[in-house]
């Protein structure tokens, strides 16, 4: 059994985006992210790395790579906008990215950023998010989710924010740390 690291007081949740809107137009549900979490927790306890985690949303489907960088840090890739053929998205495009720093490990956390940052495509492309949202993430307090999108309609897509709060929670719950549900809007 893994020790669990209690982290004190809550998270940081950091938003980056190409739409500055204070109020997104729908608020996503605390009931709906703690669901979220609870499928994400069993995916972060195996070893897998990069394995796509297939997400069935009403008309579409997302898919997300989770990769733990030691136990501590993390980051994710969500794919949508492909089609479906056999197991894999063919044609799909990175709409958002997730960075989970714990501050437990510094180069663990390092990593995370660095391999996100660094991520490509099977064409080749990186996650095309904002300027300088790499270098802020560094830059924050400890411990840290960011929540990085590609497009504006990525950033008011309810259902998208609800997994990748899902997938914040979910990993920041194994140090115990507080959850604060209004920063699930943020």
């Amino acid at each position: 059994m893994t020790q669990k690291n209690k982290l004190p007081g809550g998270f940081g949740i950091y938003v980056s985006g190409p739409t500055n809107e204070t109020a997104l137009t729908q608020a996503v549900s605390p009931k709906l992210v703690a669901q979220c979490a609870n499928v994400f927790k069993k995916e972060l306890v195996k070893d897998s790395e990069a394995l796509p985690l297939r997400l069935n949303i009403p008309k579409r489907v997302i898919d997300v790579y989770i990769n733990k960088v030691k136990e501590t840090a993390a980051y994710a890739i969500w794919t949508g906008g492909g089609t479906l053929v056999g197991r894999g998205l063919v044609g799909a495009t990175a709409v958002a990215a997730t960075v989970l720093v714990s501050g437990i490990d510094e180069d663990a956390d390092h990593e995370a950023i660095t391999l996100c940052r660094e991520w490509e495509d099977a064409a080749g492309n990186v996650v095309p998010v904002a300027r300088g949202a790499y270098d802020k993430i560094k830059a924050e307090k400890r411990p840290l989710g960011a929540l990085l999108f590609v497009t504006a309609e990525s950033q008011r897509d309810v259902d998208l924010r609800t997994m990748m709060h899902g997938l914040v929670q979910a990993f920041f719950d194994q140090f115990a740390v507080d959850i604060d549900e209004k920063s699930f809007n943020a």
